[in-house]
């Protein structure tokens, strides 16, 4: 007859399998977990802004020459991310795609900070056709710290043979603003802008 101590044994040969059953299952858990995390990525812009005389006049045209740098963040395959640095200033990106009936609401902002004078702001608004038809009109503002220059009729374009367009949570196209004011100073000013919205609230 065997010992107490030999009927036991099978018991303790199988007790490392439940061990390493229970160990696979919290492995296989914590691997879901990762693969479902939901965690928004920051959003991110690539903005080439510009601003030149209207036909009011050059607003600070001592300092914008025809159609000169306005704002700039990042560069072509180089987008940047809300919180990075850029021109050793601070970048500021807030930005909505968010999908309605035939149309996306955008709303788009970047803020290039401390920076000196390569500082500011661009802001656009508008209800974007889902069809992409061009052109349509939005609303915008550009913003330094001597000026405040904003148009509620621009247009938006797509360049041809690009991937420009809009979609939930992203928008890339053509700004044109012929008649900025700064309704303060009296001054006019054409703006354009090339932006690119990624990582949008949708």
């Amino acid at each position: 007859m065997r010992s107490a101590l030999a009927r036991r044994s099978p018991l303790r040969a199988r007790a490392p399998w439940g061990v390493v059953a229970f160990g696979t299952v919290a492995v296989l858990a914590a691997a879901a977990v990762g693969c479902n995390d939901q965690t928004p990525r920051p959003p991110r812009v690539t903005l080439q802004s510009n601003l030149g005389p209207g036909a009011g006049g050059a607003a600070k045209g001592r300092t914008f020459q025809n159609q000169a740098d306005f704002v700039v963040i990042g560069g072509k395959g180089r987008p940047v991310e809300t919180g990075a640095r850029w021109e050793g200033g601070a970048v500021d990106v807030e930005c909505s795609v968010v999908p309605a009936t035939n149309a996306f609401t955008v709303i788009g902002r970047a803020v290039l900070d401390g920076a000196g004078d390569k500082s500011g702001g661009v802001t656009i608004r508008g209800t974007f056709p889902a069809d992409r038809s061009v052109p349509f009109t939005v609303t915008a503002q550009f913003s330094k710290s001597f000026a405040n220059f904003s148009q509620q009729d621009c247009t938006v374009s797509y360049e041809p043979g690009t991937q420009q367009g809009v979609a939930a949570g992203r928008v890339w196209g053509v700004l044109s603003c012929p008649t900025m004011v700064d309704a303060q100073k009296n001054e006019e000013c054409t703006g354009t802008a090339t932006f690119k919205f990624e990582n949008c609230v949708q």
